[in-house]
């Protein structure tokens, strides 16, 4: 039976998720609430075994082989792609990739 948590206490999975491995495009995929996200992680991790840590509001994603943060990401349920906060956010900073003034 699980022991009560107190107001505001971070809860982590009770077991990691399996170890996955990043894809060539540097991206991983975890299912979360019954739906598919997709993680960025980053081209230059591709082909890593990692080990995923998801907690109530943030996803940690370890190197398997050099045991070290690869990714930390939000959790928004509402979302499909979770941006990796590890990262500077690239060419346009603070616009969606599907606004409307990046559409030609």
């Amino acid at each position: 039976q699980p022991q009560p948590h107190p107001p505001g206490a971070i809860t982590i999975s009770t077991r990691p998720r399996t170890v996955h491995t990043v894809d060539q495009f540097g991206k991983l995929t975890l299912r979360y609430g019954s739906r598919l996200h997709h993680l960025g992680i980053g081209r230059e991790h591709a082909h890593t075994p990692v080990l995923i840590l998801v907690a109530t509001q943030t996803v940690t994603v370890i190197s398997k082989t050099g045991h070290h943060l690869i990714g930390s990401h939000h959790i928004d349920p509402d979302r499909n792609y979770w941006r990796n906060q590890q990262k500077n956010p690239g060419r346009w900073p603070g616009q969606s990739v599907t606004d409307d003034a990046t559409q030609v």
